[in-house]
């Protein structure tokens, strides 16, 4: 078994076999094992502490967080060089993704010399059409 939470189950699992709670403990199997695991970690809960009266102040559980000085690690998606060249390529115009339909979008947004490279490639793309894309290039300018 790889996880060491499978493994914390299946124990939990057998111990309550051995040795079951009653019924009328109000709480779920999930809860009972979660609090058992929380109390051997170490991670105290504030039920668990109202219980012990070690209530501790605002100010001490920020101290003893600050002590533990916890690091947070780089992103995998930074570390790796694809992410960022996927990304890049993303936003690359790509010429056989032509349509007549952005062509249009490109004359309504005065993006005339893209309309040109879009009519341009439609006349190649539909030689059937050359005609229509070529009196389109021609009242471009």
């Amino acid at each position: 078994m790889s996880s060491s939470i499978e493994r914390d189950v299946l124990e939990w699992e057998a111990r309550e076999v051995e040795e079951p709670e009653t019924a009328g403990s109000g709480r779920s199997e999930f809860a009972r094992w979660l609090a058992d695991r929380a109390g051997k970690v170490g991670f105290e809960t504030a039920a668990a502490a109202k219980e012990e009266g070690t209530v501790r102040r605002p100010e001490e559980v920020i101290d003893r967080f600050i002590r533990a000085s916890p690091r947070i690690g780089r992103l995998r998606e930074e570390q790796n060089p694809r992410v960022v060249d996927l990304a890049r390529a993303s936003v690359e115009e790509q010429e056989e993704l032509v349509t007549e339909t952005m062509a249009l979008l490109y004359v309504r947004q005065g993006q005339v010399e893209r309309a040109r490279r879009a009519y341009a490639q439609l006349a190649l793309k539909y030689p059937e059409k050359s005609t229509y894309f070529a009196a389109a290039l021609k009242n471009l300018g």
